[in-house]
């Protein structure tokens, strides 16, 4: 019994753990006689539509911001030089 005992002691159990969350839908109110039910309805539809546009323009900042800004650094006085070398010129035969 000793012997099963620190066996026990050093054994390590493992599990999984599975979880899946889902969103609960709510079908939205389908009373076209009411001015007050659309009008509720349709505010619910602008603000989520709002909060999505919002969350897509944050993710694209996000994901596509910092490489924008590096190659404008690194483009920038390279692009001026050359601006100010030919684009004179350009506006002078105009």
């Amino acid at each position: 019994m000793e012997a099963e005992r620190k066996n026990f002691a050093n054994r390590v159990d493992f599990a999984t753990l599975n979880i899946k969350l889902f969103e609960e839908s709510r079908a939205g109110l389908q009373m076209p006689g009411s001015l007050s039910y659309r009008l509720r309805n349709a505010a619910i539809d602008g603000y989520r539509t709002t909060a999505e546009s919002v969350t897509a323009a944050a993710t694209f900042v996000l994901a596509y911001g910092p490489s924008v800004l590096f190659w404008t650094a690194v483009l920038f006085f390279p692009v001026r030089q050359v601006w100010r070398r030919f684009g004179r010129r350009l506006l002078n035969s105009l």
